[in-house]
């Protein structure tokens, strides 16, 4: 589904994920993370707390390397949308937003309800 805008990279697992994308940061970070909550190693939640920090500490290391004005931090430099088939979505809701994502999509993830959050980001 998210093939047709631009590379697509997948992670078996939420170490996996901050990996790849604390990788990314200095050379083409990411615009776009999608999050299950439920993976091994390690959960969606840490993971985003984990991505969230390192874009943090990315745009400090930035800042004193051009010695610039502050720059206002924005927590949300990648769009992350998490997902989940869970029950009780209520609850996760809450704690998705809480641990730093944009947005909760309910699997199975519909093709409308995916583009409609690009959309609304503007990452189309």
């Amino acid at each position: 589904m998210l093939k047709p805008f631009g590379t697509c990279d997948i992670a078996n697992n939420g170490q996996e994920a901050v990996e790849a994308f604390a990788g990314a940061l200095e050379e083409k970070p990411y615009d776009l993370v999608c999050m299950d909550i439920m993976m091994p190693q390690m959960d969606g939640f840490e993971a985003v707390r984990q991505i969230r920090s390192a874009e943090m500490l990315a745009a400090i290391r930035k800042l004193k390397e051009r010695d610039s004005k502050p720059r206002r931090f924005d927590r949300s430099d990648a769009v992350i949308l998490m997902t989940s088939a869970l029950d009780d979505p209520d609850s996760y809701i809450n704690a998705c937003y809480r641990c730093g994502a944009n947005s909760y999509l309910v699997k199975p993830i519909m093709k409308d309800s995916l583009l409609a959050a690009i959309d609304r980001y503007g990452l189309n």
